[in-house]
């Protein structure tokens, strides 16, 4: 991988013990990079009969990820709800330490294109944020 691919939305990222989650290697079954217990079809308990955790709904989780807390943190600066174009904007500008007016087209799109498939569903399945993919628009959920 080249040394400029890895901060893109899309590429590898390091797990907790140091292995990549975009290679494969040491992915769960559901591609998600994230190992969960096995869990015992039906009844939800993994392997030594506690409860599976659903990652996706663990805010803890969900934020481990840089563009995610990009996300949350600029809606906390904001007042009420944005534009996912508007959001895509200031993310990309975070992550790249470039003004939000000198952001390319192409790192808009790709920005605009990882929220609305990953990054915003899981943060509004977490509970953080309400997503409203029919008026394209993003707030902080209330807490």
């Amino acid at each position: 991988m080249r040394s400029g691919d890895r901060d893109a939305p899309g590429a590898d990222e390091r797990t907790v013990d140091g292995s990549r989650t975009g290679s494969g290697v040491g992915r769960s079954v559901d591609g998600s990079g994230v190992d969960r217990p096995e869990t015992d079809a039906g009844t939800g308990e993994d392997a030594d009969g506690g409860s599976a955790v659903d990652v996706d709904s663990d805010p803890e989780v969900v934020l481990a990820d840089r563009y995610r807390r990009y996300v949350v943190e600029y809606l906390d600066s904001t007042d009420g709800a944005v534009s996912v174009v508007t959001l895509a904007r200031h993310v990309a500008a975070r992550s790249t330490d470039k003004p939000p007016d000198v952001i390319s087209l192409d790192e808009h799109k790709q920005m605009y294109s990882a929220l609305q498939r990953s990054h915003l569903p899981k943060l509004a399945r977490s509970g953080l944020v309400e997503y409203d993919r029919a008026d394209d628009a993003v707030a902080l959920a209330d807490r």
